[in-house]
């Protein structure tokens, strides 16, 4: 039932879609952003549904503990995790991966809908650790535009991947663009 509601909700709200999933992949990750809006998640549902896949993303653990919320969550696949900054989040995600045939993972760059001066790099070592790729969704609030970008595997060095991801999603505008991604 949520799956059609939203993914209705998705089409008439104006919303598009530029790009398409990858058919050749059946683990990865997707970066949305700019993350700046509650907002956000509406859409990312909303896309979800309407792109018919079923990703899993992390939400702080504290939203399950509200009790119709933790079911609808749960229900759509979100993992409950605690702001911890240390490395045991990447090795739970990256044994998960490794155990499952098809894992898709959503995650924002930065972590957070608050400005942020630079993205964080769980993602880097999620995919590195894996070898999977990541593919990145690019919300435009002005063209109400999601860009789903070609799947792109870790070639590089940290630093040069956060440059290269920080200067991707900073040609989206988002709901609040002041809270955006700047390029370096």
């Amino acid at each position: 039932m949520f799956q059609k509601l939203f993914s209705f909700l998705f089409g008439i709200s104006g919303w598009k879609v530029c790009g398409n999933l990858p058919s050749n992949h059946s683990k990865y990750i997707i970066l949305v952003g700019p993350h700046t809006s509650y907002k956000d998640f509406l859409v990312g549902v909303g896309a979800r549904n309407y792109l018919k896949f079923s990703p899993y993303f992390l939400i702080k653990k504290r939203f399950f503990g509200i009790p119709i919320l933790k079911n609808f969550l749960k229900h759509i696949n979100g993992i409950g995790v605690e702001n911890q900054g240390n490395n045991s989040l990447v090795e739970t995600i990256s044994e998960e991966i490794k155990k499952r045939d098809n894992f898709i993972l959503m995650l924002t760059p930065e972590g957070t809908r608050s400005k942020v001066k630079k993205i964080r790099s769980g993602f880097y070592y999620i995919a590195k650790k894996s070898n999977i790729p990541i593919v990145c969704i690019g919300l435009d609030y002005p063209t109400k535009t999601l860009s789903i970008s070609e799947p792109k595997h870790i070639i590089s060095n940290l630093k040069k991947e956060i440059e290269y991801y920080t200067n991707y999603f900073s040609g989206f505008v988002g709901k609040y663009p002041e809270r955006g991604i700047k390029k370096i």
